[in-house]
């Protein structure tokens, strides 16, 4: 008896902690994206705008989401990050409203819509993840609450894609639309609960970049990052989008998604169990096999290989993302929690921004997506391998404790 109320009052206090709620909070949140997030490509085509139209909207995203970014940070040391993160699902709400209203050649609906998405994507991402350095105070275990934040969210990802497509076929894109608009407002609710000493940074001084990028290894991090953002993109956006126009249906897009989700789900928790040395390597290997996937699907038009490839780079990519990301949430508990998810984040979409602007010059979108998405994977593996030599050398030239 004694024994099991020991276990009910640590399972209550788990589900109640910090932690936990926010990854309810998380999972609602993914949940409700996922539902819609995979189709908006789609429904953009099927609205009558072209795949160039779709490029430029998220060249437009990219390249509006950047300031933001610095705004959320003002906001979480103003307001906090839960309001933060309430302020984001509501752009999100907006986002699937205007969506909802969208017809062929409205391109003031789609600078909204932009602006919109680039709202959602600052202002959570930067609040989500300061808030997941802040609810994690262990020391020696980022890696492995990384590897449960990236499982929670792929938990979400899993179901969201599978309901969505059924939803969007039988009822069409406003059922789906509501649907994710009410869970997303349920999403809001475990925040609320979260204790407010996380909610903003005690620190009154702010890193500024100089001093948060003055040692090599935010350097490195920060540029592998955004490397791995131009494959990240390409895999989440561009690919569902050339397996739509190859083979047509949405089941098709559905399933890509799907896949990569039950990838993560099986492997994400053992990919954070690696040490930081560990971790590095894993990096390159990561890299190296991402590179041979995407260069093998340039070179082949097996349906069946475009599948068996979604799998694989969701396995490899966990390699990388995992142990990269976790790289940086360490550092800044040191340096500066709040300022490592803005430069995070920030970083990414500027590199997004000029990644799809470049795509806007060129005729064959996809190819040149694909070749861009090799090439910065390779780079990627390259600068983690010199950058896991120069430490191993200045780790030997250590004299013994």
């Amino acid at each position: 008896m004694l024994l099991f109320h020991h276990y009910h009052l640590n399972l209550r206090r788990a589900i109640h902690s910090d932690f936990w709620l926010f990854e309810l909070s998380i999972w609602l949140h993914v949940f409700a994206r996922s539902l819609i997030a995979v189709f908006v490509p789609i429904m953009l085509l099927r609205i009558g705008y072209t795949i160039p139209n779709v490029i430029l909207f998220l060249f437009l995203l990219c390249l509006i989401d950047f300031p933001f970014n610095f705004v959320a940070q003002w906001l979480v040391r103003t307001i906090g990050a839960r309001w933060v993160m309430v302020c984001a699902m509501l752009a999100t709400i907006g986002f699937f409203l205007v969506l909802y209203g969208l017809g062929p050649n409205d391109w003031n609906s789609m600078l909204t819509l932009a602006t919109l998405g680039a709202l959602y994507d600052a202002f959570f991402w930067v609040a989500h993840l300061y808030l997941f350095i802040g609810t994690n105070k262990k020391k020696d275990n980022t890696a492995e609450k990384t590897g449960i934040l990236y499982m929670v969210r792929q938990l979400g990802g899993v179901l969201g894609p599978a309901i969505g497509a059924v939803i969007l076929l039988i009822a069409g894109k406003d059922a789906l639309i509501l649907v994710s608009v009410v869970i997303l407002g349920f999403s809001i609710l475990p925040l609320l609960k979260l204790k407010a000493d996380h909610d903003k940074p005690k620190k009154t001084t702010v890193a500024n970049f100089r001093r948060y990028f003055a040692h090599l290894t935010e350097k490195k991090n920060y540029i592998a990052s955004a490397l791995q953002s131009i494959h990240a993109q390409t895999e989440a956006n561009l690919w569902p989008l050339f397996i739509f126009a190859t083979i047509g249906t949405v089941e098709s897009v559905a399933a890509v998604p799907i896949i990569v989700s039950i990838t993560a789900i099986l492997f994400s928790y053992l990919a954070g169990k690696l040490s930081a040395r560990e971790g590095e390597k894993m990096i390159v290997v990561g890299s190296a096999l991402i590179a041979i996937i995407w260069v093998l699907r340039l070179q082949t038009d097996s349906t069946v290989f475009y599948y068996v490839s979604i799998f694989l780079i969701g396995l490899f990519s966990l390699l990388v993302t995992i142990p990269l990301d976790s790289n940086i949430f360490e550092r800044a508990k040191i340096l500066d929690p709040l300022s490592g998810s803005t430069y995070r984040n920030a970083t990414r979409v500027l590199v997004n921004a000029c990644f799809y602007g470049s795509l806007l010059l060129i005729i064959n979108i996809f190819r040149a997506s694909f070749l861009t998405a090799t090439v910065s994977v390779f780079v990627l593996m390259v600068v983690s391998f010199i950058f896991l030599r120069y430490t191993t050398k200045l780790n030997t030239k250590q004299p013994a404790a």
